[in-house]
């Protein structure tokens, strides 16, 4: 049992290969979920961050847990704002435990976001000048860091530090610009750090990365055609090769399932897989036939007291 305080680390994110359950519930943690944990979208069992100090607004990038079958739980926080369609879609995935509004202040606004005030500097006496010389206060230098912008005119005045437009990112420390996301990638809220690749299945092939208006949503990301998956880049598809019918979209041939490591895999004796897409939690077991859990693969022909097997 452990007691993390703090936020929680953006480069969780990076454990794109993650697969079981992410659980960081009942701690201390505080400030705003990561929008960097919506890489992590082979997580396919439970996403839990319930009874912490959360703030802020659910991030959409959530919303490509696509795989999530099982629990998705982010009640008892001080969460605001409303939950994106992209993760109340996700509901109709979730088969056991899904708690989003619970404890939170969902419908509400989120507050602004404090302010820096300006940093005044002090009345000085010059020793040389004999009479007090009152110096005008002036504000401290500004430097706007990964997110933002620098807009500022020439006489120092201006907007200050400006967000990155969605469709645009900045990764770097006094930038005076943000980026338009490139090919294949996108960026579906302010202030990013850097474009995100499309969700899986999904590719964008705008190569010309003048206008953010074509990568500031996953809507500008299109769906891959079936019996086709997007390349790694995510910038245009390429044939599947069997059993996939759609790589990144949980579409095996017929015969086959989805298993745990996102492969397909032959469905086993005692199972009935004459339609496309089967996945392990779903399998359709035949009368006569049993397993134990539906995570498992191990399908059992009935001994005894058949009658009760109904598959």
């Amino acid at each position: 049992y452990n007691q993390f305080t703090g936020k929680l680390p953006t480069e969780l994110g990076h454990l794109t290969a993650f697969k079981l359950s992410f659980d960081f519930s009942n701690q201390l943690l505080s400030g705003a979920i990561p929008t960097q944990l919506g890489r992590m979208t082979t997580i396919y069992k439970v996403f839990r961050l319930s009874a912490n100090r959360f703030t802020r607004a659910i991030p959409t990038q959530l919303g490509r847990f696509t795989k999530l079958h099982i629990g998705f739980k982010l009640n008892n926080n001080d969460i605001c704002g409303e939950v994106p369609t992209e993760v109340q879609a996700l509901s109709n995935n979730v088969n056991n435990y899904w708690q989003v509004t619970t404890g939170n202040d969902i419908g509400t606004d989120c507050p602004s976001l404090p302010t820096q005030p300006p940093t005044m500097v002090p009345e000085t006496s010059s020793p040389t000048l004999g009479p007090t010389a009152t110096v005008v206060p002036t504000l401290a230098p500004t430097y706007c860091g990964p997110g933002f912008f620098e807009d500022y005119d020439s006489d120092g005045t201006g907007r200050g530090c400006v967000l990155c437009p969605m469709g645009k990112s900045n990764g770097l420390q006094s930038a005076p610009i943000c980026t338009v996301c490139g090919a294949g990638k996108i960026a579906a809220q302010e202030g990013s750090v850097s474009c995100e690749l499309c969700p899986g299945g999904r590719f964008n092939a705008d190569t010309d990365a003048t206008d953010a208006s074509r990568h500031d949503s996953v809507e500008d990301c299109t769906e891959s055609p079936a019996g086709y998956t997007p390349n790694a880049a995510r910038t245009s598809y390429e044939k599947c090769v069997s059993p996939f019918t759609r790589r990144y979209s949980d579409a095996c041939e017929a015969l086959h399932y989805m298993n745990e490591d996102g492969e397909c895999a032959s469905c086993p004796e005692g199972t009935n897989c004459n339609s496309v897409g089967n996945e392990m939690g779903s399998l359709w077991i035949k009368a006569g036939h049993f397993r134990t859990v539906p995570s498992s693969s191990e399908v059992y022909p009935c001994m005894f007291e058949k009658a009760a097997c109904l598959g």
